[in-house]
């Protein structure tokens, strides 16, 4: 597309500049007519250099334009995937921004899971089982006619009972784990 523009410009200027030797031979003419060949001759020849030189120096611009245009072009050609991958991570940062909010959201739900589970858990140690193991104790020893009568329960062992001559028996072996 530039390359037509390129010599569309060049047609014109061509046709400018013989429009202007066509004014400048009329005038040239009406001018040695009215005030002699030679002295025209002389404003004719700088006239025409002074033409010359300015629309040498305008196609120099105009060669400068296009360069110039052609340069951003390519440019712009260059940009454009730097600017859609830009996008595409600052997309990616977004995502990723959300899923660390969510897991960190999650993280502190199961730290409070954890912390109930714990307290839960401590509650049942230190007042739910000593009641269950001391009624469990009269329980088995009502029920063995007190054969059996020392009932305890520990996160080494499990559930152990003891019998009249000491003996100890291990019915469960749960290990509590501190992780």
């Amino acid at each position: 597309m530039i390359n037509i523009n390129k010599i569309m410009k060049e047609k014109e200027n061509k046709e400018l500049k013989n429009k202007l030797k066509n004014k400048l031979e009329k005038n040239k003419t009406l001018l040695q007519i009215e005030f002699g060949k030679e002295g025209i001759e002389d404003i004719y020849d700088k006239s025409l250099e002074n033409l010359n030189k300015i629309l040498e120096k305008t196609e120099n611009q105009f060669r400068n334009i296009i360069l110039k245009i052609q340069q951003l072009e390519l440019e712009k050609r260059n940009i454009i995937p730097l600017l859609n991958q830009e996008a595409e991570i600052e997309e990616q940062i977004i995502n990723l921004e959300n899923e660390k909010q969510s897991l960190v959201i999650l993280g502190n739900a199961i730290q409070i899971a954890k912390n109930t589970l714990e307290d839960a858990y401590n509650i049942m140690k230190n007042n739910v089982t000593p009641e269950f193991i001391k009624q469990l104790n009269q329980i088995v020893s009502i029920i063995s006619n007190q054969k059996y009568n020392n009932v305890k329960f520990n996160n080494t062992d499990g559930l152990t009972i003891e019998n009249k001559e000491r003996t100890i028996y291990s019915y469960l072996f749960i290990k509590h784990r501190n992780n």
